[in-house]
């Protein structure tokens, strides 16, 4: 009967190591490395060129693109009034698809992990399109020539599309229309080591509950992501976005998965060493 009793600790202790193991992996550490609520103050300048982020640094000047087409641009914070949200508002004078308006902000994430990025997006314009994505570089971001990967949405009439870039000939998935329409919370995920790439959509600002659209998986990695964007695509409507964020979920290094596992088999082996000399 002891015998029977000290196995059975054994056992329990083999599985609660094991446990350990599963939570020691699952609960890696999440770093937020951009959080931008836009909430410029009144007083001074509300470029976002310039202007610093809650957290994760200063947005980059304005990248603009045009083919042949003369027009102007502009990326402004709009503080809070009350108790609505701070946001920021693209807007370009040129019209249809000649003027590419991108701002951009520098990032250095962990070479390996997920990353998250997310935002709400209002755009009214039928023709055209807001977007989120990842780019090499903050003082060159160019979703059409430079950007991997990026996802397009227009919320007028729900379409959207997820890209490995750069630009849209490498179209990972598309719908000419959704019920995502009006604000929407845009969310892609990027996981750096596997190139695994998602795109989730929600109703509302700030939406509880996300659906995956699309996702793909890059054949070959591009090169690690050196900033994240926000544009806007031709027309003359504004797309506003809010509640910006970016965040990395750090996958464990071999190094300490192996550390954990050598005392986890130091552990057991003393455990049983224990066991053995009692029965």
């Amino acid at each position: 009967m002891k015998n029977h009793v000290r196995m059975s600790k054994y056992f329990a202790a083999v599985a609660g190591i094991s446990a350990l193991a599963s939570i020691g992996t699952a609960n890696a550490a999440v770093s937020t490395l951009v959080l931008d609520t836009f909430q410029a103050s009144p007083s001074t300048s509300n470029a976002l060129a310039g202007s610093t982020a809650d957290i994760g640094g200063t947005w980059a000047p304005l990248s603009t693109v045009s083919n042949g087409s003369t027009g102007t641009a502009t990326a402004v914070i709009t503080p809070p009034s009350g108790s609505t949200a701070g946001y920021v508002t693209l807007q370009t004078t040129a019209n249809g698809n000649f003027i590419d308006n991108n701002a951009g902000i520098a990032i250095t994430p962990a070479s390996n992990g997920t990353l998250t990025l997310e935002a709400n997006i209002t755009y009214n314009a039928a023709s055209e399109w807001a977007a989120i994505g990842f780019a090499p570089s903050a003082t060159t971001v160019d979703a059409i020539s430079n950007a991997e990967p990026w996802a397009l949405i227009n919320t007028s009439t729900g379409g959207y599309q997820l890209f490995e870039g750069p630009g849209t000939a490498n179209k990972a998935m598309g719908v000419t229309s959704s019920t995502y329409t009006g604000t929407t919370t845009v969310e892609m995920t990027y996981n750096l080591a596997s190139g695994a790439v998602a795109l989730s959509l929600g109703n509302g600002a700030n939406a509880s509950s996300l659906t995956q659209v699309g996702q793909f998986t890059y054949a070959t990695l591009p090169t690690a992501p050196g900033a994240i964007f926000i544009a806007l695509r031709g027309d003359q409507a504004p797309a506003t976005f809010s509640n910006l964020s970016l965040t990395q979920v750090a996958t464990p290094e071999p190094a300490s998965l192996a550390v954990f596992a050598a005392g986890s088999a130091g552990l057991l082996l003393l455990s049983r060493r224990r066991l053995t000399s009692r029965i």
